[in-house]
């Protein structure tokens, strides 16, 4: 088992927008989040999701950028581990201005239109400066790792056709071809466990924390830190909100890629749910809606087998993955 320095805590979305309804607090932790999974079953095959900037955006903020291209078919396409070194590598340049940006920012707040004096230029600034910060803090955030894959992930293909309007002859068929495809997911955290911090335990073995296999040490658990970054994921579901007026409106979309068994499906979570299930105790069940723009195929071919030879025993051909642009 590893400790909290191991796994994706909530704390490494909390800069990251989700909207005006929504507020992302933190209490503080006294025991250290326990990840009681296998890391080592999770390299096979993790369920990893990401955050795809609009691709209007990266067009503009990066044409003068040495570093690798982040637009939306990069991002989606790459894989996981690609998408994490470019992050790796603007983050360097991000932590410069990301403090005077996020002041700028905070101060717009007190500029409305209610106010006299308001200059509309000055608006438009910050509401810049929103976009920027929101688009370098989405561009630079780490991948997220699921603690334990879907129970389910099925994915479904419906036609858009009409048979309802009638003519003199009838009723007409009318036919447009498919529908974007739906991801239905369904799944399960880790259970909740935490350790005790050092110099909690008294004398006679009690600590003053939660810790354990129990639901007491729910807030503290890495399972619960690493579902309330799933839910963060749903919440900013890659969209550029206007944080400066608290407006419902959305500045720029983007999109939510997620990494799973050798594919990449970048789109949006159209919905998400979870229940506590006392029949399963402990843990907290989900499941949700992902609606698919683009798919990629990251597998490389197998090869073929070449015919026998004394100075050759086969030849592979390395086919390129296709791309499915919906």
């Amino acid at each position: 088992m590893s400790t909290g320095t191991k796994v994706a805590l909530a704390s490494r979305y909390q800069t990251v927008a989700a909207g005006p309804r929504t507020a992302y607090l933190f209490e503080t932790q006294d025991s250290v989040p326990v990840d009681g999974t296998s890391a080592d079953a999770r390299l096979y095959s993790p369920f990893t999701l990401s955050f795809v900037p609009p691709d209007i955006l990266t067009a503009t903020m990066t044409q003068t950028s040495n570093s690798a291209g982040v637009d939306t078919i990069g991002s989606g396409a790459a894989s996981a581990d690609n998408r994490k070194f470019v992050n790796n590598q603007a983050a360097a340049s991000k932590n410069a201005s990301i403090t005077k940006l996020t002041a700028f920012v905070a101060a717009g707040q007190q500029y409305t239109g209610t106010q006299s004096g308001t200059i509309p230029t000055l608006a438009d600034a910050y509401t810049a400066a929103d976009i920027k910060l929101q688009y370098e803090i989405m561009r630079t955030a780490e991948p997220l790792t699921l603690l334990v894959n879907p129970t389910d992930f099925s994915i479904s293909y419906t036609k858009i056709q009409n048979f309802q309007n009638r003519t003199r002859n009838g009723l007409l068929f009318e036919a447009w071809g498919e529908d974007q495809p739906t991801i239905s997911i369904t799944g399960t955290t880790a259970g909740f466990v935490a350790a005790s911090a050092t110099g909690t335990v008294d004398a006679s073995g009690n600590t003053d924390v939660a810790t354990g296999y129990q639901w007491a040490s729910r807030l503290d658990s890495a399972a619960w830190q690493n579902f309330m970054s799933l839910y963060q994921f749903y919440r900013n579901n890659g969209y550029i909100y206007n944080t400066v007026d608290k407006a419902e409106a959305h500045l720029f979309v983007g999109s939510i890629a997620i990494d799973y068994d050798q594919m990449t499906y970048v789109g949006n979570i159209d919905s998400f749910g979870f229940v506590f299930d006392a029949e399963i105790p402990g843990r907290v069940t989900f499941d949700m809606e992902f609606r698919v723009n683009l798919i990629r195929d990251n597998s490389s071919s197998s090869g073929t087998v070449g015919n026998y030879s004394s100075t050759a025993s086969s030849s592979i051909e390395q086919a390129t993955p296709p791309v499915f642009d919906l």
